[in-house]
């Protein structure tokens, strides 16, 4: 995973000890120079084997992890184990949070998409508002070999991956989920996606310009402004987390990077 070795190695040092590990049924915060989240994926998917020895708990991990330096953690970002995984991921986006970029804080509003063609990757709140404003929108599954299609395209993706391929082929923008980072899926979502417009939308987004250089045009995610009420948000179970105070949604576009 190419995508995930330039992130990790973008960030910057990865010495400073990990202060804080939250965890939550929807989000994971982890907590060094400054804080990053991730959403909290609790097994591996369909199309991938258990690791051979089950992955500790959340709050197993937490602990072991608590107070090592960060890079321990980011090394469990490549983990088969989602448990493992999103730890990681939460790590790599608290360690890009100390260097990021300039953004621009904007709401999570729907793309631009009246009279286009829209591949959603992954799951959106916001997709039935998405269906009313553009010409035709495409639902797939975030797994590599689970494609899932709209009825509404008319196709039947089957076993075969060709179908999901032209169907791809036809959108003019491309939305994909920032967790399917921690499912293994973003690199070959983004190849596949490289001929349209594509966002990667979601808090467990990595703010990096490194992702413009895999084909992504504009990505949409959350810079943690306030921890403790972040924590706290996370802890109680709240799943809309661009809404909580604690958090502002960012975007990058790529002339920014």
């Amino acid at each position: 995973m190419a995508l995930l070795e330039d992130l990790i190695a973008a960030a910057g040092s990865t010495d400073v000890p990990v202060r804080e590990i939250v965890t939550g049924p929807d989000w994971i915060m982890v907590t060094a120079a400054g804080s990053g989240v991730a959403a909290r994926i609790s097994r591996a998917s369909a199309d991938t084997p258990a690791p051979e020895t089950p992955g500790l708990s959340f709050a197993n991990l937490a602990g072991e992890f608590r107070n090592r330096p960060l890079g321990d953690l980011l090394s469990l970002a490549s983990s088969s184990d989602r448990s493992e995984a999103s730890l990681g991921v939460a790590a790599l986006n608290s360690a890009l949070s100390a260097g990021q970029p300039a953004a621009r804080p904007r709401s999570f509003a729907i793309p631009r998409a009246g009279g286009k063609t829209v591949a959603a990757i992954g799951e959106f709140a916001f997709i039935e508002d998405l269906k009313r404003i553009a010409d035709r929108v495409l639902t797939f599954g975030a797994g590599p070999d689970e494609p899932r299609i709209d009825a509404e395209a008319g196709l039947d993706a089957g076993p075969d991956r060709q179908a999901p391929d032209q169907a791809l082929a036809a959108a003019d923008i491309a939305i994909i989920r920032g967790s399917t980072l921690v499912s293994g899926t973003l690199e070959s979502w983004l190849a596949r996606t490289d001929h349209c417009y594509t966002v990667v939308y979601g808090p467990t987004t990595p703010l990096s310009p490194l992702l413009f250089e895999y084909g992504a045009d504009q990505l949409v995610g959350v810079s943690v402004n306030i921890a403790d009420v972040t924590a706290d948000w996370i802890r109680e179970g709240r799943n809309d987390l661009p809404a909580c105070p604690g958090v502002r949604p960012m975007v990058i576009g790529r002339e920014q990077g």
